[in-house]
């Protein structure tokens, strides 16, 4: 399964890059499986003119110099969760936590 490369040998950055009809329009990174939505996501920069939610891309996961693997990705609105924040949340409040 794809993810992004640790930091292991010092300070550098990774990005993947992301492809329209072949063409190269932006980079990826940051990629990770994501248990909640059950899906891989990761976090990409665009041309704006294919920035519209539902397009379809390619986005080309790998290290560079080695395997590459193209992996069709769609482009959705950010941010993804879509959930309210919970840093009002008490959890002594919540039904089922033991006091």
């Amino acid at each position: 399964m794809p993810t992004t490369p640790s930091w292991q040998h010092g300070f550098f950055a990774h990005a993947d890059h992301v492809l329209r009809d072949g063409k190269p329009i932006g980079y990826a990174s940051g990629t990770i499986y994501s248990h909640h939505f059950r899906e891989v996501i990761s976090m990409a920069t665009v041309e704006l003119d294919c920035a519209e939610i539902g397009t379809e891309v390619v986005v080309q996961w790998g290290d560079f110099g080695r395997r590459i693997k193209e992996v069709r990705a769609t482009v959705e609105r950010y941010p993804y969760l879509s959930e309210g924040r919970n840093d009002q949340v008490d959890a002594a409040e919540l039904s089922g936590v033991p006091q």
